[in-house]
């Protein structure tokens, strides 16, 4: 989640256990849970703030962003199940975009120039 307070921006993230989640959806207990994590609580933590006043922090927070938009467009294919070959995207942001060329067409032939001068 973004945080915004006038030119102050940072993010928080949520992290939510498996086995909690496991738990909201059927409503059963894990069998054996570890006595060392804390399956049942979730844990929210912040970036610090980022003035966007300051040009070294904009960069930051660029950076940053671009973090979270990359995690959450990434592949959810293991890489077992991935294609090999030329199919293959070559990084997790391109998941969902073809940076390659469709041609609909023949390409044109470039037109001829007369190098004389009449």
């Amino acid at each position: 989640m973004v945080s915004s307070l006038f030119h102050h921006v940072s993010i928080l993230r949520l992290d939510v256990h498996p086995d909690y989640i496991n738990f909201l959806e059927t409503g059963k207990l894990p069998p054996f849970p570890d006595p060392n994590e804390r399956w049942s609580t979730p844990t929210i933590s912040r970036t610090r703030w980022y003035d966007l006043l300051l040009p070294e922090d904009r960069g930051e927070l660029l950076r940053a962003l671009w973090g979270v938009l990359s995690y959450s467009m990434r592949s959810e294919v293991t890489g077992a199940q991935r294609p090999a070959g030329p199919q293959r995207q070559h990084s997790e942001t391109s998941h969902f975009f073809s940076f390659r060329k469709k041609t609909t067409h023949a390409p044109h032939e470039p037109a001829s120039r007369s190098n004389s001068v009449t």
